[in-house]
């Protein structure tokens, strides 16, 4: 079941669920910090401008889409895209409540990204095709040190 979540009961189940995909993602090198988790996950239940869905079984979380409205730098329109998502099951449902909620929201465009590093890209490509998106780009990811270099000064 797909649901979207109003109020902060359930945020550190949400905390929890989120932790297990950061440890399999291309992000793990990089600190799980729960405080900044728990404040990112409120604020999508919280903020008017964006909204939290979770896909359940039998009460226990097996995903969830956190997604949100921006405006353009060049136009007072909206697009809306996803923040976090991250789903062991109900992921299509999960994203037909978001694309739902953008409509409402007068949002001219939707769009989502597949940076995690988990799962088939194209496999997931191919449903977002389906679905009436078009590739347009890509995420280039590139892990930066924060070391001087010793000959530039």
């Amino acid at each position: 079941m797909v649901k979207r979540i109003k109020d902060i009961r359930r945020l550190q189940e949400i905390v929890n669920y989120g932790r297990k995909w950061h440890e399999k993602s291309i992000y793990n090198t990089i600190g799980f910090d729960e405080n900044v988790s728990r404040e990112t996950i409120r604020a999508g239940i919280c903020y008017p401008t964006q909204a939290l869905w979770v896909s359940e079984t039998d009460g226990v979380i097996q995903g969830f889409l956190l997604g949100g409205l921006c405006s353009f730098p060049f136009s007072k329109k909206n697009y809306a895209t996803d923040i976090l998502f991250c789903a062991d099951a109900e992921g299509a449902k999960l994203f037909s409540a978001f694309q739902s909620w953008a409509i409402d929201q007068k949002a001219i465009l939707l769009q989502m990204g597949v940076t995690s590093g988990i799962g088939d890209p194209e496999a997931i490509g191919k449903f977002y095709k389906i679905n009436g998106f078009s590739h347009v780009g890509g995420i280039y990811f590139k892990e930066l040190t924060h070391e001087r270099d010793s000959k530039s000064s």
